[in-house]
């Protein structure tokens, strides 16, 4: 309970440090590109969701884009899996049962009822780098915790808009500090 303690007092501090309302150019440009390659899948929706792994837990390293304008709709707190490591997230899998945080370029899938809530599926879209995110059962779902075992955790009122905004084929790209 003091770790968790310590990382929401450093989440509060984030939130005051924190005034980063758009994502970085360079990770913006690298997602519209990934974006860009797997457009052929499928009908892609307008909307795009960033997560950059680069940053620490206590900061807001989520974005849903309109892909056409740029626009930032949300910004919000994303959790990543505990393994991946505790501030930043370092290490990542493809691997089930890793518990580890993956990284690239995803579709978002259908809502469900999970033991967390609302969440949604997403699928990965490169082969031995993410394709497993089903297998894994790598979601989105609503939770109060800074790591997850690999899914990516909101709020739940944010979860809530992440779903209502991108269920059913938006892009997803999640990049971190080594890829």
């Amino acid at each position: 309970m003091i770790i968790i303690g310590i990382v929401l007092a450093g989440a509060a501090a984030g939130l005051i440090i924190s005034r980063k309302t758009k994502p970085s150019p360079t990770i913006l440009d690298a997602a519209l590109g990934s974006r860009a390659r797997f457009e052929k899948l499928s009908k892609i929706l307008p909307y795009l969701i960033i997560i950059d792994y680069s940053r620490p837990v206590y900061a807001k390293r989520l974005w849903v884009l309109e892909a056409a304008t740029g626009k930032v709709i949300l910004t919000a707190h994303v959790a990543h899996a505990w393994n991946s490591g505790f501030l930043y997230a370092k290490r990542f899998s493809n691997t089930p049962g890793s518990k580890r945080s993956c990284l690239g370029a995803f579709l978002t899938g259908k809502s469900f009822q999970s033991r967390f809530g609302k969440a949604m599926r997403i699928k990965g879209l490169e082969k031995e780098f993410n394709d497993k995110a089903e297998e894994r059962g790598i979601w989105f779902h609503a939770s109060y915790f800074p790591w997850t075992w690999g899914c990516f955790g909101t709020l739940p009122s944010v979860n809530r808009k992440i779903i209502a905004l991108t269920e059913n084929n938006s892009f997803l790209y999640v990049r971190g500090r080594h890829d």
